[in-house]
């Protein structure tokens, strides 16, 4: 399963009743990619991430594209780390600051981006 959606790349957590500053223009950002257990090991998150780079690229006409991961998803962390997914600082912004439950979840995810050629 992957869900690609057009997000603003502001750094925030997407997530119901999740809020992003007005004005950002959306870019290409990737809400979910999943496998199911049984076929897991097999080169398919590999494979879904290309086709959802693809897509992005080729069809959206995008050159970036952007996720938040969770820190303790090793298996997810690394495959990302491996295909050139950066791990992005967040900034402040004084004039839309995080909310305490943004900032928690914020703590233990890795927000990503990926170049793509």
């Amino acid at each position: 399963l992957v869900d690609l959606s057009l997000w603003p790349a502001d750094g925030r957590v997407k997530a119901p009743g999740a809020k992003s500053k007005p004005g950002l223009a959306p870019l290409p950002y990737m809400l979910s990619l999943s496998v199911d257990p049984a076929y897991r090991r097999r080169g398919l998150g590999r494979a879904l991430l290309t086709l959802s780079e693809r897509i992005v690229h080729d069809v959206w006409g995008d050159s970036e594209i952007y996720l938040h991961v969770e820190d303790n998803k090793l298996p997810a962390n690394t495959l990302y780390e491996a295909t050139d997914y950066e791990a992005l600082s967040y900034t402040f912004d004084p004039d839309f600051p995080y909310t305490k439950s943004e900032a928690s979840v914020l703590r233990t995810v890795t927000w990503r981006r990926k170049r793509l050629a």
